[in-house]
């Protein structure tokens, strides 16, 4: 049982979050779990995509250097894993006056609480690059 226990956990969440990041996959499948009512949750995935998209807007209007420092300060290794924590104070750094943590469950689609450097990376210069608040190429 310890054996059990030692193992799988962390390993499991590498592989979740090493999938590509898209809603319609259920990687960790916490969705599942019993006492996650539907109402709640479509309450929850408005307001993380209100969220989303008051960030996607922040991000627009900050510089590409701004960006860039604030990542930079993370690390060079794309597969570096971002917890929650870290993200809401990167956000905060920027100025973000929104809810980072919910942005933060928007983007972590699997449940995992880590994102992808790399992922964040990618979300923050194609947010800087849109004009509008697109979902990128499926």
């Amino acid at each position: 049982s310890s054996m059990f226990r030692s193992r799988g956990m962390g390993r499991s969440a590498l592989v979740c979050c090493a999938l590509p990041l898209r809603p319609e996959e259920t990687g960790c499948g916490f969705a599942a779990i019993p006492g996650h009512g539907a109402q709640s949750s479509k309450k929850k995935s408005a307001a993380r995509i209100e969220a989303l998209e008051e960030f996607h807007a922040f991000v627009r209007r900050q510089s590409r250097g701004r960006l860039g420092e604030a990542l930079a300060g993370l690390g060079g290794d794309n597969m570096a894993p971002v917890k929650r924590e870290t993200f809401q104070s990167l956000v905060a750094q920027l100025g973000f006056p929104g809810n980072a943590g919910t942005v933060f469950d928007a983007l972590d689609v699997h449940g995992c609480g880590v994102l992808l450097l790399g992922d964040l990376r990618l979300l923050l210069s194609n947010s800087a690059n849109s004009a509008s608040p697109g979902r990128g190429a499926s």
